[in-house]
């Protein structure tokens, strides 16, 4: 594996799938609902290995190790935007007790109706997993300094306010928590890559579902940690290589990227 870069400690620049958060009457909600209605349509997909999700399917070989590695494995972790609960799902298989949150109602009765498969039931990994519907914002205000590690992947390019969603994150974290973040970077790679390419040359993702102009770059990413009372640990870019269906890490953060930081010890 490629070493990742070190993040420096001051900021030099500002700044649910996602299904993956959905809209919401509350005025402080980040939900964009274009995104909503999107990820709706695909709500029937999310257990699809072989479907539009399947990429995300294929990101679990890279960011469950990641998150368990980094984090209390024994710990309470939320997911957010958690879609249909194909993260949330292996990372309860892993040890950790986690609530996966989304606003799309849709996609959490599909999440709730897997927790009934024979393979979960039988080990018990059903009785670690909580879900709940509804605004993260909301969700962080009625549970502050809850959880161990707060996990948002391939959301944050989806939300409407990237700071005030952080912000939401944040809350939701215990001093000294880690926070998971992966998302896509705003450069000219990534619109050839994440949408020209992956959209309507190989169709790996649907078409539509990506707004280059909501990329966030990690500089960007970092000075909203930084403004929620976080720093940022590490960086480090992905690569997904369609043929293969796998992705690796690699030291290019031009378009996807992990984030790894944590709740500074004094932050409310």
């Amino acid at each position: 594996m490629l070493v990742c870069r070190r993040v420096p400690s001051i900021s030099r620049l500002q700044n649910v799938v996602s299904s993956q958060l959905s809209a919401s009457t509350s005025t402080s909600s980040t939900v964009d609902p274009k995104q909503v209605d999107r990820f709706n349509d695909l709500a029937g997909d999310w257990s699809d290995e072989r479907g539009p999700f399947k990429a995300l399917h294929s990101l679990n070989r890279l960011r469950v190790p990641w998150i368990v590695n980094n984090s209390n494995k024994r710990g309470r972790a939320l997911d957010i935007g958690c879609g249909g609960g194909l993260l949330t799902v292996p990372l309860a298989r892993a040890g950790l007790n986690v609530t996966g949150i989304d606003s799309n109602e849709t996609a959490i009765n599909a999440a709730r109706e897997s927790l009934q498969a024979k393979s979960l039931q039988a080990t018990n990994v059903h009785k670690r997993i909580e879900y709940a519907c509804g605004d993260v914002e909301e969700f962080a205000n009625q549970n502050q300094n809850g959880f161990d590690c707060v996990i948002a992947s391939e959301v944050v390019e989806h939300v409407a306010d990237v700071p005030k969603f952080v912000s939401a994150i944040a809350k939701a974290a215990k001093p000294n928590g880690r926070i998971f973040l992966t998302t896509i970077n705003r450069t000219w790679a990534s619109r050839v890559m994440s949408i020209w390419i992956a959209e309507d040359v190989m169709g790996i993702v649907p078409k539509g579902v990506h707004e280059w102009e909501k990329f966030v770059t990690p500089d960007e990413l970092k000075q909203s940690l930084e403004s929620s009372g976080c720093r940022v640990l590490s960086t480090c870019g992905l690569i997904y290589d369609p043929l293969c269906n796998r992705w690796n890490w690699t030291a290019f953060d031009g378009n996807n990227y992990a984030l790894l930081a944590e709740k500074l010890p004094n932050t409310k």
